[in-house]
């Protein structure tokens, strides 16, 4: 939908999805169509409130458009819209592999799901609902002048997918706050993304259980220093994707993208001053790297998929904490002389060798990397290594080292790793299975 001088783009189901002046927005409207299909509709008796008491985004149009500036200065207006004149940006949808969104309307059944909950209950469609939210993008002619404008909705997927639905798929009117950028003809559709993905990131998710993928993009768009931080560091660093935020830049800016890449961010935290927290500290960024070295090696050897899974990579960067530190360096006092049971070149050959090799059949994996994936009922990752790979990974070290005796559980280093298993009882089959 783009307002124009005495003129409205008139959108219907079939009309273009993305916006022919701004390729990261899509529309809700016509998204809505393209998802629920043409089924049969029906009104239901919770429809949107009709907002009598504001005035229409029509009543404002010319006057937006002829005095941007005024706009701009005097803040935000509350109207009433139609649901088709909203846009979204997600590039989940528009598959623009250089930029990218910051919204989730990409995730439709799950708002058609949510919708379905609010839709049979007695007032579902409150009127005390949070208002939308949006902010005008400006259009201009050759000259650079404001000839039209377009309405780009950071909140409310949800609120205006039951609106529409509530009234069997035509095009309700529904209320939202508008801000508007500045007026800069030279303004990038990069800065305007970055504008609205921190208006996004207060106003939603700051308040709302948004899944890891939207906290990230949302963040990094709205370069939020904690955010950007851990993006370099997946970047450089780990050398890694993850919800296509990294390769996106990457791409932007002529690099190869990444082939690997996390299936989350739990633990490698950064706080807003921008400084390590998480796992990262407690276990060391160079043992986070050699962890995901190592996988990479594993999952290239192995050929499968190339998302590498954050409880492997918890598992293997404790096991190269544990194993690489000298005692001292774990807090054991009275070791001070005292070495690692391994420096990271071994422990990382090691652990490659172990999950490389096949059965006697040649047809499976001895070591199933799935075994390290956390389940509802074990979530411990230190734990994980015990009962998966410690007891052989350590006879393997014995070897390597020409050590005449095993590894106990009595061993300083292993002591620390076993006291670092969050279970008592765990702790105690982990000191059985080292030392049988």
């Amino acid at each position: 939908m783009t307002f124009k001088i005495n003129e409205v783009d008139s959108i219907t189901p079939q009309s273009q999805l993305i916006h022919k002046h701004f390729p990261d927005l899509v529309n809700n409207f016509v998204y809505y169509h393209s998802q629920v299909g043409a089924g049969p509709a029906k009104s239901w008796k919770n429809t949107p409130p009709t907002y009598s008491n504001y005035k229409s985004i029509l009543d404002y149009k010319n006057d937006i458009i002829n005095n941007p500036d005024k706009y701009v200065k005097d803040g935000p207006i509350t109207v009433r819209c139609k649901a088709s004149w909203f846009y979204t940006c997600d590039n989940s949808i528009t598959q623009n592999e250089k930029l990218m969104g910051y919204d989730r309307l990409y995730m439709y059944s799950e708002i058609k799901s949510k919708a379905g909950q609010y839709m049979i209950t007695p007032d579902g469609f409150s009127p005390k609902s949070d208002v939308l939210h949006g902010t005008v993008r400006w259009i201009y002619d050759e000259d650079d002048k404001v000839i039209g404008f377009v309405i780009a909705k950071d909140r409310g997927n949800l609120r205006t997918h039951i609106g529409i639905a509530s009234v069997a798929g035509n095009d309700p009117e529904l209320l939202i706050t508008l801000d508007f950028h500045k007026n800069d003809p030279k303004i990038s559709i990069d800065e305007l993304i970055a504008i609205e993905a921190e208006t996004f990131a207060e106003d939603s998710m700051d308040r709302r259980g948004f899944n890891a993928d939207t906290k990230f993009r949302s963040g990094y768009l709205s370069k939020r220093k904690s955010y950007v931080v851990q993006g370099e560091f997946l970047d450089n660093t780990l050398q890694v994707d993850f919800a296509q935020v990294i390769n996106t830049e990457r791409r932007k800016n002529g690099k190869k993208p990444h082939k690997y890449s996390l299936s989350s961010l739990q633990k490698l935290d950064f706080g807003k001053d921008g400084n390590p927290a998480g796992y990262i500290t407690k276990y060391k960024e160079d043992n986070i790297k050699s962890a995901v070295g190592t996988l990479k090696q594993i999952l290239e050897e192995r050929k499968e998929n190339t998302e590498m899974s954050m409880s492997a990579i918890h598992t293997f960067a404790k096991t190269f904490y544990f194993l690489t530190s000298t005692p001292k360096a774990l807090g054991k006092i009275g070791y001070s002389s005292a070495t690692a049971i391994a420096n990271r070149e071994l422990l990382q050959k090691c652990l490659f060798y172990m999950f490389t090799q096949k059965t006697r059949t040649k047809k499976n994996y001895i070591y199933d990397l799935k075994a390290l994936y956390k389940t509802n009922t074990e979530k411990d990752t230190t734990w994980l290594a015990f009962k998966t790979y410690l007891e052989v990974l350590l006879k393997d070290l014995r070897e390597e080292n020409d050590r005449t005796n095993d590894y106990r559980s009595t061993h300083p280093c292993i002591e620390a790793y076993i006291n670092d298993i969050g279970e008592k009882y765990n702790q105690a089959e982990a000191a059985k299975i080292i030392n049988r």
